[in-house]
């Protein structure tokens, strides 16, 4: 694959994308937020938590799990809508009717994809998706998510490439990164280092370095939600000390997305 230019990604993206998220107003909208990026880069798992988020804070925000093959959400969240098949088509028409569905009853919508989906590539070459969820009466917000891999960076700019909205959310991983590789020293090279990257961000998407729940695989196997386990609700509950790692990992999780709470469901 070919990563795009500099000066590609800067034609693309001039004409709507603000300096920075923090400089724009607060959208009034409903959000409809698409998450994208490889397997196993914390995607569904900050999905999970801005859904619960805003469920907490009194917020009604549809939840669509677009990943037929491996349904983490509904694994959770049992209302989350679902396409019928893997089949491209079928999830392309699902994946409008839930656009429709959010402009209809003005809701925010949370849109998860599979590591390899193709739905918003092949809508990019069909129409502007930026425009057309905007035209539906929500503010457009991608979250792509990457780790510590080189490979991360390709699939983020071939996401970027097909839907970049001026709200774009680069949402960095600790834990995908091997033990041995310090965070802050990888972000600062792959910044300083990759001329792509580079233009994403001056472009106007934000970076944000989201910290590491190194409990998160015993909510998973119990079906936890973040916010029982904070309180230690359910059939079996976590212990006193994993508590504590949760509600750290909630508090900074908020601190991480703080500068751009305005373009959260």
């Amino acid at each position: 694959m070919v990563n795009p230019s500099s000066d590609e990604i800067a034609r693309k993206t001039q004409k709507d994308a603000p300096q920075n998220l923090s400089d724009c107003n607060k959208t009034s909208k409903p959000i409809c937020l698409i998450g994208g990026g490889r397997g196993g880069r914390g995607k569904t798992s900050t999905q999970r938590w801005l859904y619960e988020r805003a469920h907490n804070g009194g917020r009604s925000v549809l939840l669509a799990d677009g990943d037929h093959t491996n349904q983490s959400l509904r694994g959770f969240f049992p209302e989350a809508s679902s396409p019928p098949s893997a089949e491209p088509a079928a999830v392309g028409a699902w994946f409008e009717a839930e656009i429709e569905r959010a402009s209809t009853t003005a809701q925010s919508l949370i849109v998860d994809f599979g590591g390899g989906d193709q739905t918003i590539k092949k809508m990019s070459r069909e129409l502007s998706l930026v425009e057309s969820i905007q035209e539906a009466g929500l503010t457009p917000v991608a979250l792509y998510c990457i780790g510590g891999d080189p490979d991360d960076l390709g699939a983020l700019y071939s996401l970027y490439d097909a839907f970049a909205p001026p709200a774009t959310l680069i949402v960095f991983s600790r834990f995908a990164l091997p033990s041995h590789i310090d965070a802050v020293s990888w972000l600062e090279t792959a910044v300083s280092q990759h001329e792509p990257f580079q233009a994403i961000l001056n472009a106007g998407a934000e970076l944000v370095p989201v910290p590491t729940l190194s409990c998160a695989h015993r909510l998973s196997e119990r079906r936890l939600k973040f916010f029982d386990a904070l309180s230690g609700a359910g059939s079996n509950p976590l212990g006193v000390f994993d508590r504590q790692r949760v509600q750290t990992w909630m508090r900074e999780m908020e601190t991480s997305f703080a500068r751009v709470t305005h373009y959260l469901p």
